[in-house]
């Protein structure tokens, strides 16, 4: 009995299939958050939390309010409203949907859905970036009225830094860790640090200059979106689903 052997090209060709299939190539961020909101969809997304998000924006438009008429009067407090406004709004926003969610069981329900925790935490990230730079240009028009020494683009590019750079924080312990309230424990006291130790932060950061101030926010915004990848393709690579089929 003559068994016809495959050829040279054939088996190269079979290795290469199972290689393709076994390790997909990797997408493009952009690709993969647009799969996700239309996977996901963003009433799922939010289902059951509108309430909460309703109340860390009123949280975030009270801060800006409790910032900008004391810095009108008081210079010394607008370093802190800066480093302190939108990544105060940032983590309310996660941490009360996820409080929300864990408190009437809607976190183990959306977990038996198609979607897995880190893609679904990575989208909630990208909205709510986006929703804390809007408030944050609220904030920092705000401040411009009140006559304060700093122009518009300094404080904008101070404060979308903090914004992303705690952004960036938060998903590094998010990968590494369980621990939620570690990140916004250890920003507030490196925002409250200054004011205990006396040192005059304004005056460092009227030394930075606009353009400065606004490339370095843009490089903040691409490490936010480099680790953002990085946190979804560590759950494609070796991450545990919780998808049930």
């Amino acid at each position: 009995m003559h068994i016809q052997m495959p050829s040279e090209a054939e088996k190269r060709r079979s290795i290469q299939f199972i290689l393709d299939e076994g390790m997909p190539q990797k997408e493009p961020l952009h690709r993969v958050i647009s799969h996700l909101i239309h996977t996901i969809g963003l009433r799922n997304l939010f289902w059951g939390t509108w309430d909460c998000i309703f109340l860390a924006l009123l949280g975030g438009l009270t801060l800006v309010i409790l910032f900008v008429i004391p810095s009108a009067v008081q210079t010394q407090l607008l370093p802190l409203g800066l480093l302190l406004i939108s990544p105060a709004v940032y983590g309310l926003l996660h941490g009360l949907t996820v409080w929300k969610e864990r408190q009437v069981g809607l976190y183990e329900l959306k977990l038996t859905c198609c979607y897995t925790l880190k893609e679904l935490t990575a989208l909630r990230m990208v909205f709510f970036g986006g929703g804390s730079a809007l408030l944050d240009v609220l904030f920092v028009l705000c401040l411009r009225q009140t006559g304060t020494v700093l122009s518009f683009l300094q404080m904008l590019g101070i404060s979308l830094s903090a914004l992303f750079l705690y952004g960036t924080a938060t998903l590094l312990v998010f990968a590494h860790s369980k621990s939620q309230w570690s990140v916004p424990a250890v920003w507030c006291g490196l925002c409250v640090a200054p004011l205990v130790l006396r040192v005059d932060l304004l005056e460092w950061l009227l030394r930075i200059p606009a353009a400065v101030a606004m490339v370095v926010a843009g490089l903040s915004v691409l490490l936010f979106f480099a680790q953002l990848e990085h946190y979804l393709s560590a759950n494609h690579e070796g991450g545990v689903s919780y998808a049930v089929s």
